[in-house]
């Protein structure tokens, strides 16, 4: 491997699934042993975030053309063998500041279907310097390779490892049989729907249950643009116990890998786009079965037959006769089948996979 200087220029205000992906970028490419910086906004979140890690940044008040000087100057004093851009502003500021001399990836982390010929066009017209376009899923490839010249890699996202793993000890002294939804109370994550869900798989479940455990859904998050009232509402309207069939919780969890390695089933109910499919991979490397409702690139997490089912296309009866099927099989798993899944989510999904994957999309050749 050709050790490179990579310099990631994110303009990115809050924390998302895209900054999640600027830091796994820069931590991967850092581990495998390319030099890495990154440049964003002063006192931003990224900023914050990044710092933990020690990896070395610079901060910018602003990304419009008037800082094309202080980009200039960065690019001097760091000499990048290759810039990345994960937004239009710094891709335009950092292109013009190189006058295209230095090569430029453009990561793009949200769906873009626009198949028109002018459209087409203009999209790569706007990329000054660009040499290949990286996305987190093949899907999102797909689409953009309707209308762009621009060569495109998919990179999923690497999971910390040391972050995410099996805890044998939470599995074997589970005292449920828990559907876990994870992650903010909001519209899109499909929260009320997998309730709905739910109220039917109780009922297939006296069928096909294979132990004597307490069956419930487990619902953790923040609320954004939904609130823990109008999931209990849903639930109500279906007959389910709050606090007994259904349990909400609205905090933060110390150890993710504990309270992931002790569910059963790790469910993704999302109805709308998922590119960046981060709390499926994190079951999965924390040895957890998924069940995803297949929107977005949900689909692409199931790399192995042990990772789990989609329900992608059905109704909510399908989706629970399926799904608890499915449950009655992983409810019983010993936990050396889960830390196998755990040890194959890793080779596909760590730090090193990403990084690797990076190692390719920067050759130019």
């Amino acid at each position: 491997m050709i050790k490179k200087k990579i310099l990631h220029v994110s303009a990115i205000r809050w924390n998302s699934a895209i900054a999640e992906y600027v830091i796994s970028s820069l931590r991967s490419q850092n581990l495998i042993g390319h030099d890495v910086k990154l440049v964003c906004l002063t006192d931003s979140p990224l900023s914050k975030r990044i710092e933990k890690h020690q990896i070395p940044f610079h901060g910018l008040a602003s990304f419009g053309l008037s800082a094309i000087l202080k980009a200039k100057k960065i690019l001097d004093e760091y000499s990048p063998d290759v810039i990345v851009t994960y937004g239009g502003q710094e891709t335009i500021l950092f292109g013009l500041a190189s006058a295209k001399k230095i090569p430029v990836v453009r990561v793009r982390g949200y769906s873009y279907t626009e198949t028109n010929p002018l459209l087409q066009k203009m999209h790569d017209a706007g990329l000054p310097g660009v040499k290949r376009i990286v996305v987190p899923s093949h899907e999102l490839k797909n689409q953009i390779s309707q209308f762009s010249d621009i060569p495109v890699s998919a990179i999923q996202l690497g999971i910390d490892q040391e972050k995410f793993f099996f805890c044998p000890s939470k599995w074997e002294s589970k005292r449920y049989i828990d559907l876990l939804i994870f992650g903010r109370i909001d519209p899109v994550k499909g929260h009320r729907e997998f309730i709905e869900v739910f109220a039917h798989l109780k009922q297939f479940w006296k069928k096909y249950r294979t132990t004597d455990l307490p069956l419930r859904l487990k619902i953790i998050g923040e609320p954004a643009n939904l609130s823990f009232v109008h999931l209990e509402k849903s639930a109500k309207d279906f007959n389910l116990s709050i606090g007994e069939d259904v349990v909400l919780v609205n905090e933060r969890v110390a150890h993710i890998e504990e309270l992931m390695s002790e569910t059963t089933l790790g469910v993704v109910s999302s109805v709308g786009s998922e590119i960046i499919c981060r709390v499926a991979q994190e079951f999965l490397m924390s040895g957890t079965p998924i069940a995803v409702s297949g929107v977005g690139s949900l689909d692409e997490t199931l790399l192995d037959p042990s990772f789990g089912l989609s329900y992608r296309n059905l109704n909510p009866e399908q989706i629970a006769l399926n799904v608890c099927k499915y449950l009655s099989e992983v409810s019983m798993e010993s936990a050396e089948a889960r830390a196998k899944r755990s040890e194959i989510a890793s080779k596909y999904m760590n730090f090193q996979a990403m990084g690797k994957a990076w190692n390719s999309a920067l050759s130019f050749e």
